[in-house]
């Protein structure tokens, strides 16, 4: 995969939004970070749900947000 197909579609339209000014509007930084953070959540929920579901212990879980929020 090469150039923006890489990317998920909101990943997509903020770039564009970043580096376009025919799509700029408001500050395209703060839709990035705004972005990155939905994301992060979303992983972390999906992370929570899935060790949570296979009846994980609390330190498990607690273990595996701590070894992620490293990783970033």
């Amino acid at each position: 995969m090469s150039g923006l197909a890489q990317f998920s579609p909101d990943m997509r339209m903020a770039l564009l939004r970043y580096t376009s000014p025919e799509f700029s509007y408001g500050n395209p930084l703060a839709d990035l970070e705004t972005l990155t953070e939905r994301t992060l959540a979303d992983v972390v929920t999906q992370l929570s749900v899935r060790l949570l579901a296979a009846g994980r212990d609390d330190d498990v879980i607690e273990d595996a947000l701590v070894s992620l929020r490293g990783q970033l």
